[in-house]
């Protein structure tokens, strides 16, 4: 575990304004006795389980003005710096204190778990349960996708000689005017257009998408003679 907790944690400084969240003696402190002034502080009885979302949150946004670093190589730090502090507790079963001190500690474990946005808490079997669950639910929703977009496919698609004819008949739609001059079918892109024809239009083939789109973006041209023959009346 990294060393130099000061950088991840407020600690008291002489001459400074004093926050009861920060950690540390105000006077002879050292840095490198930043995580066990940590342990000293969540012995207190004014930490708790109501205050300890706003004590972890005093630390990251000092954490965060500091450094440049994340939120959860914050989590991860105050995470091990909790344990390793449950570790020491646990090699001393028969002191009052430390089983006082290590029933403190658990609460504070069971709060990270409770925010833990990565599953850094997890253990292997229960993030391997975790992420099972998670690719059943994902599955879930891509089947119940699919299905819905099952019900919008065509089982037979209208037929025509040639895809300029049918294009020229959709640029005719889309550019239909009403008698006040206002535009009577609107569409603020031209890929719904080119999705309708590549949908439910096919020739021989297919009307691929990207070459029904091409028309309606004015990158492919009708010609003359087919725009003329499907003119509207």
């Amino acid at each position: 575990m990294e060393m130099n907790l000061d950088r991840y944690f407020s600690m008291r400084s002489w001459g400074k304004k004093y926050h009861r969240f920060q950690i540390g003696p105000l006077l002879f402190s050292n840095k490198y006795m930043a995580g066990n002034y940590l342990h000293m502080k969540l012995y207190k009885s004014y930490l708790n389980p109501d205050t300890y979302s706003k004590f972890y949150q005093f630390h990251l946004n000092y954490y965060q003005l500091k450094t440049s670093g994340s939120e959860e190589q914050f989590f991860q730090v105050f995470w091990d710096t909790v344990n390793r502090g449950i570790w020491i507790c646990q090699n001393h079963p028969h002191s009052v204190r430390a089983t006082k001190r290590l029933h403190k500690l658990l609460m504070v474990q069971d709060f990270l778990k409770t925010i833990d946005k990565w599953q850094l808490t997890f253990s292997r079997d229960e993030l391997l349960e975790f992420k099972t669950a998670e690719i059943n639910e994902l599955n879930l929703k891509v089947k119940a996708l699919k299905s819905q977009l099952s019900a919008y496919k065509v089982d037979y698609k209208i037929k025509c000689p040639d895809k300029e004819s049918i294009i020229s008949l959709m640029l005719q739609i889309r550019n239909l005017e009403n008698e006040q001059g206002s535009q009577i079918f609107k569409c603020p892109g031209q890929s719904t257009w080119a999705k309708i024809v590549s949908n439910y239009f096919e020739t021989n083939d297919a009307i691929p998408f990207d070459t029904a789109l091409n028309y309606f973006r004015g990158k492919s041209r009708i010609k003359h003679e087919t725009l003329n023959s499907h003119k509207f009346h």
